[in-house]
């Protein structure tokens, strides 16, 4: 009988396990934190929108407990078989199994100082070149993460007709503002010629390069036969020496920094479309490029005598090719020097204004709060940034804010609401320091 017991118990107990318990626990937890996620991305949204402040929360830990339990009956017959037609048993009581999970989580604010600071500090252009280099839409992200764009120093003073083309002046900034339709549109009319009127093209290449500035003046090495000793012991990471005509060199310090300039092709993206201009003549850029120092060269024009007589007719570089010389170097340069006559740069041809990601969050809820500036965008991107819809067909999770339930929808060819929060999301992950998100400890108790 003990052996039957036993056989009878293996069996029970091996037809059973934790494996598919486990299994399904961990599939839970994980779609739970991330919708516990985009739910507090998109309260946060809806916070902007309402100009009320911004909290932020991390389901921190989730612990699971499970039990299984289990008990086996068995009844074996008793009494002799030809003394009656029912028979008396012996049994070990009622068989079963049972098993239990009891979770329980922590949710932590994230209000640290490292992380109000890391939120609220403009998103660092290497790391704008990384999303810019993946296949995301860049048109999409120059709308996320781009505030304006600045133009070269071409004019100052509000815009007027110009006196060329008889047409409005380019303004000298592009604002990426939805609490003004009309700036927007501006900077969304800019994006499409930077894109030719395309949605998706990716045609924006971010250069990352080292900049090098000069120390002192050109060093000769006839007169100081001891400089290249001295040269000698200095940190290349820190210093770089490069050589110039008639036997000299110059000192450069290596900015430690590394330099980022977005160019869509061999023209920064501040100067896109103002190419044009330069070869009309509509515009003057009196500071466009401080390393061609002097007023705009034309091409000599030869003398009559010289025409009689057959000389040689030499003509000066072109302002136009040596200003798109002079961006190619800065689009295409791995270590770009500065010169005598400056440096360079991408602030020679403009200036792009990168947001933090507290300021996407702001101009997300901007975007719900102005339905016209969102209208615009749409149009532009022929898609929505951000689209809370109040339909629940087919939503990947729903939102609870205040008397309102809003619902966000897988992505659509007209609808890019979850891509844009899941990028958000990275971009919140980059200021999280596990070590500051409390948990709760446990802590066992012998008596």
């Amino acid at each position: 009988m003990r052996i039957a017991i036993a056989l009878a118990a293996a069996l029970l107990v091996g037809g059973c396990s934790l494996a598919s318990l486990v299994k399904k626990s961990t599939v839970d937890y994980t779609q739970t934190y991330e919708e516990m996620a985009g739910v507090s991305l998109v309260t946060n949204v809806l916070r902007a929108r309402d100009y009320a402040p911004l909290n932020f929360s991390a389901l921190s830990d989730i612990r699971l407990q499970m039990t299984l339990g289990g008990s086996l009956a068995t009844s074996w017959p008793t009494g002799p078989l030809d003394k009656s037609t029912t028979r008396g048993s012996i049994g070990t009581g009622m068989s079963g199994i049972n098993a239990s999970t009891s979770p329980s989580f922590d949710v932590a604010p994230l209000d640290t100082q490292d992380f109000t600071r890391g939120i609220l500090t403009p998103i660092d252009p290497v790391l704008v070149k990384y999303y810019m280099d993946r296949e995301i839409p860049q048109k999409m992200l120059m709308f996320l993460l781009f505030s304006q764009i600045k133009t070269a120093d071409v004019a100052s003073g509000p815009p007027e007709p110009d006196a060329a083309s008889g047409g409005p002046r380019r303004p000298g900034t592009y604002f990426n503002d939805p609490t003004q339709p009309k700036l927007l549109e501006q900077f969304a009319e800019y994006i499409d010629e930077i894109f030719d009127n395309q949605t998706d093209l990716n045609v924006v290449k971010a250069n990352r390069y080292t900049r090098l500035t000069p120390i002192g003046p050109p060093i000769s090495f006839s007169s100081k036969s001891d400089v290249l000793k001295d040269l000698s012991a200095l940190d290349p990471a820190k210093f770089r020496l490069a050589s110039l005509p008639d036997k000299k060199a110059q000192l450069y310090s290596v900015n430690a920094e590394p330099e980022i300039v977005f160019c869509r092709g061999n023209v920064p993206l501040p100067m896109v479309g103002l190419d044009d201009d330069i070869r009309s003549n509509k515009i003057q850029f009196p500071m466009l490029a401080p390393q061609l120092p002097g007023p705009r060269p034309s091409a000599s024009r030869p003398s009559n005598s010289a025409k009689a007589h057959g000389a040689a007719v030499s003509s000066a570089p072109s302002f136009e090719a040596m200003i798109r010389d002079s961006w190619k170097s800065v689009c295409n340069a791995a270590v770009a020097p500065m010169t005598a006559g400056g440096q360079t740069n991408p602030a020679d041809f403009g200036a792009i204004g990168i947001r933090s990601v507290e300021g996407i969050i702001q101009y997300l809820g901007a975007l719900l709060r102005n339905p016209e500036a969102a209208q615009i965008v749409k149009q532009h991107m022929h898609y929505s940034l951000i689209d809370l819809s109040p339909e629940s067909d087919h939503a990947r999770y729903s939102v609870d804010y205040l008397d309102a339930t809003y619902f966000v929808h897988p992505v659509t060819s007209d609808d890019r609401t979850l891509q844009v929060l899941a990028l958000l999301t990275q971009l919140i992950n980059i200021n999280k320091v596990a070590k500051e998100i409390p948990t709760t400890q446990q802590v066992e108790v012998v008596p």
